[in-house]
């Protein structure tokens, strides 16, 4: 099977351009200390993911209270880019297409881009296996 990649490194890492280092490291630190206080978040989104929970994921990731510029660098404009690769792409062959879940929901997600876009999107059942 033919595996592509929809987005460069550069294009993922990019969106930290949009911070100061110090707002980096403010972020960093936060999250750090997130982590270390609710350990469940990492175990609570792949329960959601697999259920296909997707609300549940977003009010994960609007909890996430990123500043505004990173989120729209991070999610919304990779988003955007994604939805218009795909589409491009999926014209020519079927194709299965994994990405990360935080850019599936919302209105600004890359399932309902897609489907603005006129395209059928279908989740395809998940499973981890013990």
């Amino acid at each position: 099977k033919k595996v592509i990649g929809i987005e460069t490194a550069d294009e993922q890492l990019s969106a930290l351009n949009s911070l100061s280092y110090e707002e980096q490291a403010d972020m960093l630190t936060k999250e750090i200390q997130s982590l270390q206080n609710d350990s469940a978040t990492g175990t609570d989104l792949v329960k959601f993911y697999l259920a296909q929970e997707l609300d549940s994921v977003a009010q994960m990731d609007d909890a996430a209270n990123m500043p505004p510029k990173f989120y729209k660098a991070l999610v919304t404009d990779r988003n955007v880019r994604m939805a218009n690769r795909i589409g491009a792409f999926i014209k020519n062959q079927p194709t299965f297409i994994a990405i990360g879940a935080l850019h599936l929901p919302g209105k600004e997600g890359v399932i309902e881009l897609l489907r603005k876009k006129g395209y059928a999107v279908e989740p395809e059942k998940a499973s981890l296996r013990p």
